[in-house]
């Protein structure tokens, strides 16, 4: 009878230690999608190759690839130059939601550029606001993939 009881005394613990590191581990990675958010709403911020590599994996995939390319490297671009061309971007999550490893963030981006940005829009001081869907894969707390879709079409009715 003992053997049992202690068994099941064994099973209860492994199995509260499983929930714990898996709680542990969704704590970890859905603070690295909330701080990719504050990483790319900074593009003017000399540390952004060094604050990506906290969160994004080097061998991270954007699809659809970035203007900057499909990389790390070309995340680090990207967001540099839109640092450049609209300084005062900004993502703000409004919703996250989890599917295992995934995780779905519906935001809004906002930004006033300074500089030519969309085909056809020049910069007359108006500012924009539009929606965003990502889809980001996380593994080990850094991101490995990222769908994303943006409504840039009403970005550039907004700024006209």
């Amino acid at each position: 009878m003992k053997r049992y009881v202690v068994t099941a005394m064994l099973s209860v613990m492994l199995a509260t230690t499983a929930h714990a590191d898996t709680f542990v581990s969704m704590q970890r990675d859905l603070q690295a999608v909330q701080k990719f958010y504050e990483i790319i709403s900074d593009g003017t911020n000399p540390a952004l190759p060094d604050s990506a590599k906290q969160v994004i994996a080097s061998n991270w995939k954007a699809i659809p690839a970035s203007i900057g390319g499909n990389n790390l490297e070309g995340f680090v671009k990207t967001f540099q130059i839109y640092g450049q061309v609209i300084p005062d971007m900004k993502f703000k999550p409004q919703e996250i939601l989890r599917d295992g490893n995934r995780y779905i963030v519906r935001s809004t981006i906002t930004g006033t550029p300074v500089a030519p940005f969309l085909v056809g829009t020049l910069p007359n001081g108006k500012s924009f606001k539009i929606t965003a869907t990502d889809i980001h894969t996380v593994v080990n707390g850094k991101i490995v993939t990222s769908y994303h879709v943006e409504d840039w079409e009403d970005a550039a009715q907004q700024l006209q």
